[in-house]
């Protein structure tokens, strides 16, 4: 069974929601301040809310000229229109 979760806000601290650390993760960040992007994403590594390996989407404004945190690995970038993933 595939388990999703669907948060607004940053998974800081909320272990009781879920089981196991996640292979998939999608992230929408705009519009929102370019440190809670980057904290979402160290949050999801160090809480150990990933598997190792995961893959994690972010989508994002393409003027905000998103750069993944130190541990994160950038495998391809797509731009539609004002957004890149």
């Amino acid at each position: 069974m595939t388990k999703v979760y669907i948060a607004a806000t940053p998974p800081i601290s909320d272990r009781r929601i879920r089981s196991k650390p996640f292979s998939l993760v999608f992230s929408r960040f705009h519009p929102t301040p370019r440190d809670l992007r980057t904290r979402t994403l160290i949050s999801l590594r160090d809480g150990g809310w990933l598997t190792p390996g995961a893959l994690v989407v972010v989508e994002e404004a393409k003027a905000a000229e998103f750069a993944a945190p130190e541990g994160f690995e950038q495998l391809e970038r797509r731009a539609y229109d004002d957004t890149e993933l």
